[in-house]
């Protein structure tokens, strides 16, 4: 099987002992996060040795869990778990891993998440385990997106891709690689490097071997020419055996393999490649040389057994599968809080609901009494209308007759004169006794009658807001005694009766023609001669009963005018 390649800063040192009683008590007084940048400064220096002791001491610290001191045990997991691993302790480096993790995940907000997730799952692809190796990868991606690290995107999409590879999954391995040349950062020789090793990964697997030779002949140049980490030209060199291998050509098998063979051993790199032994020793048992494979052969259990136990690594898997289902418990005990809380709060909206339902129905009911009383009212005022319109029909021709009779009445009364059939003595005796308080005798009454009704019906006069009992006697001719004496007699009203009556049926008019759809009931009253809209209400429903816009409301409906008009 060959090895996969994990994406793990290059971490290289002779791994020697260091004095920790002096290191300590030289640091003694430190601050975690002082401790941690010491460990950081002495990993550039290339003492690894020191680093460790350093971050090994900062990740135990079990001290303040202030936001510093929770972040420098953060990065000491991270930086001690990456040593270890670059030793091959996998179990010591997951253990430290996860133990960051959590540290991160009790912050509300951690950028090394992502970065924690990538290497558990590099952990896990080095000891063969694609399918959890894919899980963590995932994983990172989707914390990637909350804490926008598209350096830890693309290295995540890219180790991604290489894993599909190798689980026979080609499409979702080349949308890992699309998505990767799509993170808005400036192209390197790693990512160039990976995303050609998948292109020739997936060719491999297709069986199309010539095509994935030339393609991994060309990308171990460019690995050499561009100086990338030697465990990547290994990687080449390792598909290249592998092809060989399959199309049964044992001296270019041999190249490569010594070749390899010669780079992992240069760069002191053999525990990261310990299924390079094996294939080796395959290939010699093949060929027959018993030997050489049996040789290969110790060589490989010796760095297994140098990595450590399959069971401590069991024992790390299983801190992390206590911690994930300690999690899963949280989170299941969260839905079930939110499902509590969301069932509450329907009971809560069903309950207003049915208030409101039977507030709707109350509200409802009352609606309908109050449609019925407003049917009624409607109904009575289009009795009023109808009775109001039939009065003043028959009021226009009971004055229509009235004029005829008092022409009548003034001809028969000049005849009568004409005829003398009372003497001068008796006629001036019956008029003194009859106007004993007035010199308004018949034949002067019925002449102001005549006049009155002509300034009123012909001339319109009492339009005018500011119409008086003295404005009509000057039209008339004659003085206000006379004009107010004929007016009661002869009408039975006093002035101002007289006139309102008039302007009540003018505006009774004015408010049924099409003409006047766009005036106001204001303008209206105004128009008929009253001086405010006030008046003009109180006047109309004394006399009608019914309020001017209620009157041309009926008259719309009864089809006797235009449009609606404003009620102001």
């Amino acid at each position: 099987m060959l090895s996969i390649i994990a994406v793990f800063a290059t971490l290289r040192g002779d791994g020697n002992g260091v004095d920790t009683v002096r290191l300590f008590s030289r640091i003694s007084g430190f601050e975690a996060l002082d401790m941690v940048d010491l460990a950081d400064s002495a990993l550039k220096a290339g003492d690894n040795a020191k680093a460790l002791s350093l971050y090994m001491a900062v990740s135990s610290y079990d001290g303040r869990n202030d936001h510093a001191s929770v972040n420098a045990r953060i990065r000491a997991c991270l930086g001690a778990g990456n040593i270890l691993a670059q030793k091959c302790n996998y179990a010591g480096a997951l253990d430290l891993y996860i133990k960051g993790l959590k540290l991160s995940e009790s912050l509300k907000w951690h950028p090394l998440a992502a970065t924690f997730y990538k290497n558990i799952g590099n952990v896990y692809t080095l000891v063969d385990d694609y399918e959890q190796g894919l899980k963590y990868y995932r994983l990172g991606l989707a914390e990637c997106k909350t804490t926008t690290d598209l350096e830890q995107e693309r290295k995540l999409l890219v180790n991604a891709a290489v894993i599909c590879t190798y689980l026979d999954k080609p499409e979702e391995s080349r949308r890992y690689v699309e998505l990767a040349r799509k993170v808005p950062l400036p192209p390197d020789s790693e990512t160039h490097f990976m995303e050609r090793q998948v292109e020739g990964s997936l060719l491999e697997r297709a069986g199309r071997f010539r095509e994935a030779l030339t393609l991994f002949r060309e990308l171990g140049d460019y690995a050499v020419r561009e100086k990338v980490e030697p465990r990547y030209v290994c990687s080449v060199w390792e598909h290249l055996y592998y092809i060989f291998d399959k199309l049964n050509e044992p001296d270019s098998v041999r190249k490569y393999m010594g070749r390899c063979e010669r780079e992992v051993y240069a760069n002191g790199m053999i525990n990261q490649f310990p299924e390079m032994l094996r294939s080796i020793s395959d290939f010699y048992r093949r060929q027959g040389d018993m030997e050489k494979a049996q040789d290969y052969k110790l060589r490989y259990i010796d760095v297994r057994d140098s990595i450590g136990t399959e069971r401590d690594f069991n024992a790390v898997k299983n801190i992390q599968f206590q911690y994930e289902a300690a999690k899963i418990a949280g989170q299941i005990d969260d839905l079930h809080r939110q499902k509590d809380e969301r069932e509450t709060t329907i009971r809560r909206q069903t309950a207003i609901i049915g208030w409101v339902a039977v507030g709707a129905a109350v509200l409802g009911i009352f609606l309908f009494v109050i449609y019925k009383q407003k049917r009624r009212l409607e109904d009575s005022y289009r009795s009023l209308y109808d009775i109001n319109r039939s009065s003043a029909q028959a009021q226009a021709t009971l004055e229509e007759r009235l004029k005829e009779a008092s022409q009548v009445l003034t001809a028969k009364q000049r005849e009568i004169d004409r005829l003398g059939k009372e003497s001068p003595e008796e006629v001036k005796e019956r008029d003194a006794e009859k106007y004993s308080t007035s010199n308004l005798n018949d034949e002067k009454r019925l002449g102001l009658v005549e006049k009155i009704e002509e300034a009123m019906d012909v001339r319109e006069a009492y339009r005018d807001p500011e119409f008086s009992l003295d404005q009509l006697a000057e039209l008339v001719g004659s003085n206000t005694k006379y004009v107010s004496q004929t007016i009661n007699e002869a009408f039975g009203k006093n002035f101002s009766s007289y006139v309102n009556d008039y302007r009540v049926r003018k505006a009774c008019r004015l408010l049924v023609e099409e003409g006047n759809s766009r005036l106001t009931v204001k303008a209206i009253g105004e128009s008929a001669g009253f001086n405010s809209q006030s008046s003009f209400t109180s006047v109309f429903r004394k006399s009608t009963g019914l309020t001017p816009s209620i009157y041309q409301k009926m008259a719309r409906e009864a089809g006797e005018g235009g449009e609606r008009v404003a009620d102001s």
